[in-house]
């Protein structure tokens, strides 16, 4: 419920950006930030009601309109919050409504208010962390695209790492989609670092042969279970992910019976 929300994945990256502010303490609070839910205060046009599980339900056509926060030079901010708590820092009369929003729901009304605000401010009575609309439309560009394949040249930063929390859901869509497809022999799971940007993950797929529409419909299939997070991809047959395949263990491999 709302009364109760909070964000500790969120919490803990914006204790740890301002303390260390370095690019990994950045990269670490923009993947909390893609990837979770937070508070977001608001106005809306129809009284919602609630399902048998407590959960506001809006009519289709019902208009909201995101509250906004001014710094002292009067720029405008959409205040984001990470919790309850943090919002009656600034609501101290709990007299606004609020929602509780992922980043694919909210990314729209920064979009349609790019003209009108310098960005976001997360918990501006906490944290205070400002990202910017710049930073913001790049980020939204970079999560685009789920699927991509990207040229990798002599020179090329190519920062991989196990994945640092839990992702079983998104091993078992991998596995599931590779025994569906006879082609597949093998797929690796790594997380890609890109400085100034959320990671994302970087697949290794083992072909009999290569096909770049099988690539998509995998990235596809495994998107509901990505954890806010785009996907790239290698075929196994080039020789750089030969050497990553070499150093890593398989998410996946084909049982031949």
């Amino acid at each position: 419920m709302v009364k109760e929300f909070k964000n500790e994945k969120l919490q803990e990256t914006l204790i740890v950006f301002n303390r260390e502010k370095t690019d990994s303490a950045f990269r670490n609070l923009l993947d909390a930030f893609v990837s979770t839910n937070f508070l977001i205060p608001a106005q809306w046009d129809k009284d919602p009601s609630r399902n048998e599980k407590g959960v506001l339900v809006f009519e289709p056509n019902t208009q909201f309109q995101l509250s906004l926060i001014q710094n002292d030079k009067g720029d405008s901010f959409f205040p984001v919050f990470s919790s309850m708590d943090q919002l009656k820092k600034w609501d101290q009369d709990s007299e606004i409504h609020s929602l509780v929003m992922t980043y694919n729901q909210y990314m729209p009304f920064v979009k349609m208010a790019l003209n009108q605000i310098h960005g976001i401010v997360i918990d501006p009575f906490g944290a205070n962390v400002l990202l910017d609309c710049n930073l913001l439309v790049e980020l939204d560009k970079s999560r685009g695209s789920q699927v991509s394949e990207n040229p990798i040249h002599k020179g090329d930063s190519l920062k991989l790492r196990d994945p640092i929390s839990s992702v079983t859901e998104l091993q078992r869509a991998i596995c599931e989609f590779g025994d569906s497809h006879p082609d597949i022999l093998s797929i690796y799971l790594k997380e890609r670092i890109v400085k100034d940007q959320p990671s994302h993950w970087f697949l290794v797929v083992d072909m009999i042969n290569d096909d770049k529409q099988t690539i998509q419909d995998l990235g596809n299939f495994c998107t509901p279970v990505s954890y806010g997070k785009g996907f790239e991809f290698m075929f196994g047959s080039m020789e750089l992910a030969k050497k990553i395949m070499a150093d890593t263990i398989p998410t996946y491999v084909k049982v031949t019976k």
